[in-house]
């Protein structure tokens, strides 16, 4: 008999504050049937907060695969997104974490957006994608900002345009301009024709005096 598992839930968490230390998860689980069924994927977290910010917070907050003993990388899933966002940011424009931890996946990504169809306003957005974790687009999009924190993660195209006020790759700010796999490394793209477009961020208001 072949079990999948179960991928992680939803938190939703909206409070005036987040203090101390202590862990919000929602991992994925992994099948234990002698058939490996796999490992879901990570669940989503969503942390609001209205009076303050994320200093006084020392815990952490996971959306994660979990691997199993026995599965092989084609079965792990993919991770989950936390989003955080603190008082005073407009709804929306928080900061999007995407993290597998050590769980490195080469049959799954996270999906950016979630559906191709998806309803959601992303245009605001800054994504933090870490570790192992691999970011795969479902469509065109735009988002504030796209940082490719550690050299082991990565953005799949699968042929499609993601536009971006900002582009960090582990640690190197690209400049206004389109950009490639041929050009930067940790961009793939087995469909063809994807590419990145930096736009810059957006133009300020200028006062002339005389």
């Amino acid at each position: 008999v072949w079990q999948s598992a179960g991928a992680g839930g939803s938190v939703k968490l909206r409070t005036g504050w987040l203090t101390g230390s202590g862990t919000i998860r929602a991992n994925g689980a992994w099948s234990d049937s002698p058939n490996y069924g796999g490992a879901g994927g990570g669940g989503r977290i969503a942390i609001v907060l209205t009076g303050g910010d994320f200093s006084t917070w020392t815990g952490t907050n996971m959306a994660r695969s979990t691997a199993g003993s026995g599965q092989s990388a084609d079965s792990y899933g993919a991770a989950g997104t936390v989003y955080r966002q603190a008082a005073g940011v407009p709804d929306g424009a928080g900061i999007v974490f995407v993290d597998n931890g050590a769980i490195a996946t080469n049959a799954s990504f996270t999906s950016l957006p979630a559906l191709s169809n998806q309803t959601e306003n992303l245009r605001l957005s800054s994504w933090v994608v870490t570790n192992t974790t691999r970011l795969g687009l479902t469509t065109n999009c735009t988002i504030a900002s796209l940082n490719l924190s550690t050299a082991n993660s990565t953005l799949e195209l699968g042929g499609w345009t993601l536009t971006v006020g900002a582009l960090t790759v582990t640690n190197t700010v690209y400049s206004t301009g389109t950009y490639t796999p041929s050009e930067i490394s940790r961009l793939t793209d087995a469909v063809g024709g994807g590419k990145v477009v930096v736009t810059g961020p957006p133009a300020g208001t200028m006062f002339l005096f005389r």
